[in-house]
């Protein structure tokens, strides 16, 4: 009995040890600036590590329409700390004059290895004083299976629209059908729906997500964008039921102890006989 209580009492201060810490998690928090005219452009992400822990790898991209571009990364940013990743493209490779949209898109991991992308999205117009009749607005969610998210979107103006539709979220938030094209008539107001479904982000993440309406007006490339937030469930689990596989590991333990115990007793109890028919 001795010996098996040992084995619990190591079993159990093993569980212990090996249940997760609460409160641990990693995020990463992005604000954008653009400056942009007919000659240049600059796109500024400034990057902060919201979380309580260092973050690896990170890659980020950009991306304005028909181009994808990358800068250098970033080896680790450690808790509490900020990193600006600057962007800049000449008269070149901007765009014609029109209101466009700038995608930021950075992936990284924390230090096991766990990958995860962030989005930032945000305008930039390089022809001045451009207006749009297009009105688009977002409304928090807070995803617990298949969610939907709803957009409202109006046209304001006389004229009728071609309307490209996109939901921008990032990797490992599930976007059913995330691009949609639709033709707005005029004072048309309608609501889009989109599933979402989150793959691999752990609870009470909270993501920020963007809507995007691109279009031509009066012959001119236009864009309007809206931010929601997207917060995943907090679904309570016993911390035991996150261990199965070290409860699997304790009752194959227990069992093989109880083996090895019976075969001891039984073979003290053969030896006790012999020794009674000996005397």
């Amino acid at each position: 009995m001795r010996q098996l209580f040992n084995i619990l009492l190591f079993s159990a201060a093993f569980l212990f040890w090996a249940c997760p810490a609460l409160a641990q998690g990693t995020g990463l928090s992005l604000t954008m600036t653009t400056q942009a005219d007919a000659n240049r452009l600059t796109v500024t992400v400034l990057a902060k590590n919201s979380g309580t822990k260092a973050l690896f790898n990170l890659a980020p991209v950009l991306e304005i329409p028909k181009q994808a571009i990358k800068t250098a990364p970033l080896a680790a940013l450690e808790p509490g700390a900020s990193h600006s990743f600057i962007f800049f493209l000449s008269r070149a490779r901007i765009p014609g004059p029109g209101r466009y949209t700038a995608i930021f898109k950075i992936k990284y991991e924390d230090g096991k290895k766990n990958s995860y992308c962030a989005v930032h999205g945000g305008l930039f117009a390089t022809k001045p004083s451009l207006e749009t009749d297009i009105k688009i607005s977002a409304g928090d969610v807070l995803v617990d299976g298949r969610t939907i998210l709803s957009l409202m979107i109006e046209n304001s103006g006389q004229r009728a629209r071609d309307l490209e539709i996109e939901l921008v979220a990032p990797c490992g938030l599930i976007v059913e059908k995330p691009r949609r094209m639709a033709l707005f008539m005029p004072g048309q107001q309608a609501e889009f729906e989109f599933a979402l479904s989150n793959q691999s982000w752990p609870p009470s993440s909270k993501l920020p997500v963007f809507a995007v309406v691109r279009f031509n007006e009066d012959y001119t490339a236009n864009a309007a964008m809206a931010k929601a937030m997207v917060s995943v469930a907090d679904r309570y689990e016993p911390w035991f039921m996150r261990l199965t596989k070290l409860w699997l590991i304790l009752a194959i333990s227990l069992c093989v102890f109880a083996i090895i115990h019976g075969v001891v007793l039984a073979r003290k109890r053969r030896a006790a006989k012999k020794a009674l028919k000996v005397f």
